[in-house]
């Protein structure tokens, strides 16, 4: 005897402003055995169909193979499984109302004892556009988009002001939910990114980041200044975060020298770069006047580190 789905059925539909039909709907749940117990980190067997009616005919079946996560929550897209029966880009969506049939094997087969079933309330015109009357592009008549809201179709509006935007539900209706643009990274002290930030791409999505203290505290050869940039020991507890620190290039190094009031700690010596001068010299920035010159890694040619990292 199949035992009703004990917690969360949680269903989203999966919409493109694109005119074309989305294929999947994307299900979430909370699965539990026969003692209402969690069932975490398992691999599970699912079998979902779509029923013509709360009672009706599975115009659609497929099945998963998910695995949950420690809190019991698997999450799929429906129409991506493998189809048993049916095809989900054929249904018509115009003969609702249509349910979400649920099956679940805990133990990852197919003797599902755990069954649950949810209408699927609100069907989008990109659903139908297969079997529109009037032939148009799917979710679009006339320029407009539209959807069904169980009893007529309703149009939505244009995106406004033609800004890149979105479909989502709200309230059981389409509507527009602006892209929102990745926030721009500026120049400056940003200790999520390890230090002090001394470059940024124009896009502001990318740079280079200096680190807030010194890796050495005193003159090293260039063979000591490659092993010390990532030691956690020589970074303080932001930059101890990063595992990608490296020594700076001469051209970032006086890029470093331009900073380094704002960054901070910068003593009045020569710094390494990892600028090579022939087989074993290097490059080094005095930062008590800005010269650079190329130091041996051999003699008394030593200099302090000070460490970089992309993002």
């Amino acid at each position: 005897m199949k035992k009703l789905f004990p917690l969360l059925l949680s269903i989203s539909l999966t919409l493109s402003a694109w005119a074309q039909a989305p294929e999947k709907m994307s299900y979430q749940a909370v699965v539990k055995d026969a003692s209402s117990g969690l069932v975490t980190n398992q691999e599970i067997g699912m079998q979902m169909s779509i029923l013509q009616g709360a009672e009706g005919t599975a115009v659609y079946v497929e099945t998963h193979q998910p695995t949950t996560s420690s809190n019991g929550l698997v999450s799929i897209a429906v129409g991506t499984g493998a189809p048993t029966s049916g095809s989900f880009r054929d249904i018509d969506w115009s003969k609702g109302p249509y349910f979400l049939q649920t099956e679940i094997d805990p133990a990852g087969g197919t003797s599902y004892t755990i069954s649950g079933k949810s209408e699927i309330e609100s069907q989008p015109y990109a659903f139908h556009a297969t079997t529109a009357e009037n032939g148009l592009k799917a979710g679009t008549t006339k320029g407009q988009m539209m959807f069904w809201n169980g009893e007529a179709w309703v149009k939505l509006d244009p995106a406004p002001n033609g800004v890149d935007a979105n479909l989502s539900i709200r309230d059981g209706q389409l509507a527009w939910t602006k892209v929102e643009e990745a926030p721009k990274i500026e120049v400056g002290l940003n200790n999520d990114l390890g230090g002090y930030i001394i470059y940024v791409t124009d896009d502001g999505l990318h740079g280079l980041v200096a680190a807030t203290q010194n890796q050495s505290f005193f003159n090293i050869r260039l063979n000591d200044a490659f092993s010390v940039v990532n030691n956690r020991a020589n970074h303080n507890a932001v930059g101890a975060n990063f595992t990608d620190w490296r020594l700076p290039t001469k051209d970032e190094l006086n890029m470093m020298y331009g900073q380094r009031d704002e960054i901070g700690g910068l003593g009045g010596s020569y710094y390494w770069s990892s600028s090579p001068v022939g087989v074993n010299d290097a490059w080094r920035q005095d930062f008590y006047n800005g010269n650079q010159k190329y130091g041996s890694n051999y003699g008394s040619k030593r200099g302090q580190v000070r460490a970089v990292r992309a993002f």
